[in-house]
């Protein structure tokens, strides 16, 4: 570690030389202006005059044409946009909104809600034609607007009337001016007056009569001139004034009327005055080719001038106390606030005002300029009392400034000084390079150790023994770009992010913590429990020496990512930037940006190098010199006013004003363009907006615009607001609109669509089970026939066997040589042969014939077996047998079976065959009971004996069924039961014929 540097005596002598005192009273305060010309969009640089309109908009009048300022663009107007002529002299606003121009050509138009009306395109308008220009217009308290010349009134009624007067050729030579005074009363001034005399100048009070003729009643006369013609009056509401000689000459005079007290005053004005502005009912502005100055209406001259370089035509005060000024020849110029004042802190030798550091020390500013000079101001007139001059060495001189209890330090390029006079500053701490040592910062702990960083490194010095001298401790190679002792560490900037050394010296990197500690460090601030860290491109970053808490850069609302300077007063923590100072809430961990000032607001310069805090007072150092302002009247009047500009639907602009709008489907892309006007906050608006059937959560933006260019069908509410950077609110504007549904979309249409497709739906399913029910009847008919014919097939094949079996019978009586019996026998088997050729051709018959046909059946069968059996047959007494029907021959095989096969066989006893027909369960039930010896010893029988002739009736009759079963949708079944006893002796067999009653009620 090497020892710092000695400096000869006579180096050090000539330090203290050059701490250079002197009282300094020439150094006064001046405004901040926001200058417009055509560069920022205005029609033209030679301004004759402006208003402010119902809405908020200001209207500049220039020699080319229009311009509509809304704080943040202009709107211009020429003759391309409908004037009639493109150099406009004087505006005016009327009750109903309307912005009245006045060309230099013997014209007069007026804007009204988008369109520029004029004689051309305007009836009414067409009858005002003035022989020459229009010198002065004005609206009384009526609605009727006046329109005067130099010999000529018009008078526009409300309802469109136009009347017009020429009384100059009566009674006066010249008309001057028109106005209102507070009293609602019109005054006119007039020259010549009933002498003729063009000297003699006089207001009189103009009454207007309904069929009558204008009156015209004196009032007060004004003192003769002989300077020739004047600058035109003005009529206020406490007052009138009215210039005496020539305006443009040295010692004009300007005479003020006060109506209520009837006194005249004589103004002495400044030379060159162009025109008057009322501002406030008793105040006027003298509008001159050197500035503007400022009266009461009692004639007394006030302290403030502005702009005394500039020409000036006309003063405007907005509805937020901002003034405007038009110049002729270099644009409008906007005094930005009252409050920021500028002071050059400079030598005046023409050296850079450029001010690097602030602090307060003993009831004094220190203001430090970039030139090694040290402004001494006194706290409360501001004033410069001292200068203090520091020698310096290299390109880049500057001064940083820091207070410890009774001692002030001061930085400088190649020393540190320390005093606690400021007329004996001396160069207290030397640095570690004799020629070009480049010292960046410094920063004391609490126990006195005084850090200071240069572009070689860091030098910690012992400053605690007063009167001593410095003690260097250690030395610590490397850069440093800032420093911050936070406790007994001290925290170091470089140019590759930040570090750490403890109390011990060891040296910690913490680049590696986060990706933001590890770019260039501007600035470190430690308020007690964070550390303050300013980034060369990523804003402020909070840290609590083991993580990064919040990142704090343009997307939260910085003005810029480049800090400049910090500063922590009470909860908030000043940042500067290259675009502007910034004011964050640090009380919470929300850490908001509550406020921004920039060059809008009246700083001479975004490059915020400096900055100190006293309560409300904010002192700031920029490149262009040294700023004050109090904070609390920043916003004193401030408002925001919200405005649409316009509606664009599918590229076509509707009236700006328009609600209930009803959209066509295809017209679904809208655009809404609007501005917050806000003079005061210079476009830092904030809107809060939501679209209500489409997205109901509020969203903010800072665009001047919002488009929705494909939105459904539907009805939609659009609500705006705007917030200026005061945090004043507009009104909320509320925009309701439809956008139309197609015609698939529309409620009655779907009905009627659905209803149709309901209905053709019906019709082809209709249709379609029309076709499969007449495909199915086809179908069922051809299987009915099918089966029909089956049957009829069967039946065929069932009576050769029956027959044949008769014929057996009839046989075996012969053989027996029966004759009688064969005669008894042949004539039932007549009546059954009958009854069967008659039945087999029909498809059903009813239980009566049934009855008839098994009776003549078993009967036969009875006779050829000699009575060896016997028979029942009973029908449900439910049943009517004429009225319930069913298939021939289905019974018998299963009657024959019985017979054949178990009563034929039956040993002992008498045969019996019992036949049942009853209702159950919507069924008709048929049983054939027989006590034979069974199917099992009929089996054993067939299979002991050699029949010659198997019976084919059963498996005849089962394939019947089966055909009758494939046409009905309930099964006619068979069940085939035997019976026994308790021995399990066979007692006979039961077979059980089950129909469908429906299918039993068919009869075809």
């Amino acid at each position: 570690m090497k020892p710092p540097v000695s400096l000869p005596f006579r180096k050090i002598s000539g330090f203290l030389l050059l701490a250079l005192c002197c009282i300094l009273k020439g150094f006064g305060q001046d405004f901040s202006y926001r200058h417009y010309d055509i560069k920022d969009g205005l029609v033209g640089n030679q301004v004759y005059h402006s208003v402010q309109d119902k809405d908020g908009f200001l209207w500049f009048a220039t020699e080319t044409g229009v311009s509509r300022f809304d704080g943040t663009r202009f709107k211009n107007f020429t003759t391309a946009n409908g004037l009639p002529d493109n150099e406009i002299v004087k505006l005016f606003v009327d009750s109903r909104g309307r912005v009245w121009m006045l060309p230099f050509s013997n014209s007069i138009c007026y804007y009204y809600k988008g369109v520029i009306h004029k004689p051309s395109n305007d009836s009414v308008l067409a009858k005002v034609r003035p022989h020459g220009n229009i010198v002065s217009i004005c609206e009384d308290p009526r609605g009727n607007i006046l329109f005067l010349s130099v010999s000529e009134l018009y008078i526009l009624e409300p309802d469109g009337r136009v009347l017009y007067e020429k009384p100059v050729s009566n009674l006066f030579s010249e008309f001057a001016g028109v106005g209102v005074d507070g009293m609602g009363k019109l005054r006119i001034v007039a020259m010549g007056a009933e002498s003729k005399d063009i000297n003699t100048t006089a207001f009189y009070e103009l009454k207007l009569h309904k069929h009558k003729p204008l009156e015209f009643l004196r009032y007060h006369v004004i003192p003769p001139f002989t300077d020739g013609s004047t600058t035109g009056p003005f009529i206020g509401k406490r007052f009138m004034a009215h210039s005496i000689g020539y305006s443009l000459a040295v010692n004009a005079t300007l005479s003020v009327y006060e109506p209520a007290t009837n006194t005249t005053t004589f103004i002495r004005l400044p030379d060159g005055v162009k025109s008057y502005s009322v501002i406030d009912d008793s105040l006027f502005y003298a509008n001159t080719n050197r500035g503007v100055y400022s009266f009461n209406h009692r004639g007394t001259p006030l302290p403030e001038k502005f702009l005394s370089a500039e020409n000036i035509c006309h003063t405007l005060k907005d509805n937020e106390g901002n003034l405007w000024f038009c110049s002729l020849g270099n644009g409008v110029w906007r005094l930005n606030t009252p409050v920021i004042r500028n002071i050059k802190t400079g030598n005046g030798t023409g050296e850079k005002e450029s001010v690097n550091t602030i602090v307060r020390y003993k009831g004094e500013i220190l203001v430090g300029n970039e030139n090694n000079s040290l402004a001494v101001l006194n706290i409360k007139t501001l004033d410069i009392s001292k200068r203090i001059v520091f020698p310096g060495i290299g390109a880049r001189r500057h001064l940083k400034g820091l207070v410890k209890g009774e001692d002030v330090y001061y930085l400088t390029e190649s020393f540190v000084y320390k005093g606690t006079d400021l007329a004996k500053l001396s160069p207290t701490f030397l640095s570690y390079q004799s020629i070009t040592p480049s010292l960046k910062d410094i920063d004391i702990s609490n126990r006195n150790i005084v850090a200071v960083g240069s572009s070689s490194g860091i030098s910690l010095f012992s400053d605690s023994v007063p009167g001593a001298p410095p003690k260097n401790i250690r030395w610590i190679t490397g850069r440093s770009t800032a420093l911050a002792f936070a406790g007994d560490d001290l925290y170091v900037g470089t140019l590759n992010g930040l570090k750490r050394i403890d109390r011990d010296g060891k040296e910690t990197d913490l680049s590696g913590i986060d990706s933001l500690l590890a770019n260039r460090i501007t600035r470190l601030l430690y308020d007690g429990a964070y550390l303050w860290i300013g980034t060369n491109d990523n804003g402020v970053v909070c840290f609590d020496g083991k993580r990064v808490v919040k990142n704090i850069s343009t997307r939260d609302g910085l003005t810029g990512n480049i800090i400049r300077t910090m500063y922590i007063s009470g909860y908030h923590l000043w940042v500067g930037t290259d675009r502007g100072l910034n004011k964050i809430f640090i009380a919470d961990k929300d850490f908001s940006v509550e406020m921004r000032y920039t060059t809008a607001d009246g700083l001479p310069s975004n490059m915020i190098n400096t900055v100190y805090v006293d309560k409300n007072m904010v002192y700031v150092g920029t490149p262009a010199g040294f700023t004050f302002f109090d904070e609390e009247k920043m916003s004193v009047n401030s408002r925001c006013d919200l405005r649409i500009l316009g509606i664009t639907v599918s590229g076509k602009e509707l009236q700006y004003d328009s609600s209930a709008l009803l959209l066509r489907h295809q017209d679904n892309n809208i655009r809404f363009d609007f501005v917050g006007i806000s003079y005061k906050s210079a476009g830092d608006i904030v809107y809060q907006y939501k679209l209500s059937g489409l997205d109901n959560v509020p969203k903010i933006t800072t665009e001047n615009y919002l488009q929705y260019p494909t939105l459904p069908s539907g009805k939609y509410r659009f609500e705006l607001q705007a917030t200026n950077k005061f945090g004043v609110k507009s009104e909320l504007i509320v925009i309701q609109f439809e956008v139309a549904q197609t015609l698939m979309e529309k409620t009655w249409f779907r009905i009627t669509l659905l209803l149709a497709i309901l209905g053709l739906t019906w019709w082809i399913a209709n249709f379609r089970v029309k076709q499969i029910r007449k495909r199915e009847r086809e179908k069922t008919a051809t299987v009915s026939k099918i089966a029909e014919l089956e049957q009829q097939a069967l039946k065929a094949q069932m009576n050769p066997h029956f027959i044949f079996n008769c014929l057996n019978s009839i046989q075996q009586y012969v053989i027996d040589k029966d004759v009688e019996g064969a005669n008894r026998f042949i004539s039932g088997f007549a009546r059954l042969i009958r009854q069967t050729l008659d039945n087999s051709g029909r498809q059903f018959i009813s239980i009566r014939e049934e009855q008839d046909f098994l009776r003549s059946y078993l009967e036969l069968e009875k006779n050829r077996f000699e009575d060896r059996f016997d028979y029942v047959i009973r029908v449900d007494g439910r049943i009517q047998p004429d009225e319930l029907f069913l298939p021939p021959m289905l019974l018998q095989p299963y009657v024959e079976n019985s017979i054949r096969h178990g009563l034929r066989l039956k040993q002992e006893g008498k045969g019996l065959i019992e036949i049942n027909i009853s209702l159950w369960n919507n069924q008709l039930i048929c049983s054939i009971i027989d006590n034979g010896v069974g199917r099992k010893v009929a089996e054993a029988y067939k299979s002991a004996r050699h029949i010659e002739y198997q019976s084919k009736g059963s498996s005849l009759t089962s394939q019947r069924i089966a055909m009758m079963n494939r046409a009905i949708q309930e099964n006619i079944t068979v069940t085939i039961e035997d019976l026994y006893d308790n021995h399990r002796r066979p007692l006979g067999t039961k077979v059980t014929v089950t129909l469908p009653l429906n299918y039993s009620m068919k009869k075809l």
